[in-house]
């Protein structure tokens, strides 16, 4: 495999660890009881992640596997004051 695609599939494969930590942590967070990374209320734990999450789409990343991720990324997005950056999509 070229270095450029060896490089590229390291990268997907490491975002998708990420994101299976991330789903475990949420699930973890969610039979505490609490909605956020890192609480009740979002964070800037939850304002960092966000947009890693929300792009992932565009990378090939799906959110299927990851519906913890998605429900909170469909929160976070419904946070009063919250705007879509222009040309980025919604999270669905």
């Amino acid at each position: 495999m070229p270095p450029l695609l060896t490089s590229l599939n390291h990268a997907f494969q490491a975002a998708r660890q990420a994101f299976r930590l991330l789903e475990d942590h949420l699930v973890r967070r969610h039979l505490d009881g609490e909605a956020f990374l890192a609480g009740a209320t979002p964070t800037i734990a939850d304002i960092a992640v966000f947009p890693a999450v929300a792009l992932s789409a565009d990378f090939g990343l799906g959110m299927e596997e990851f519906p913890r991720l998605l429900i909170w990324a469909r929160r976070i997005h419904k946070l009063d004051g919250f705007i879509t950056a222009p040309g980025v999509r919604e999270v669905v």
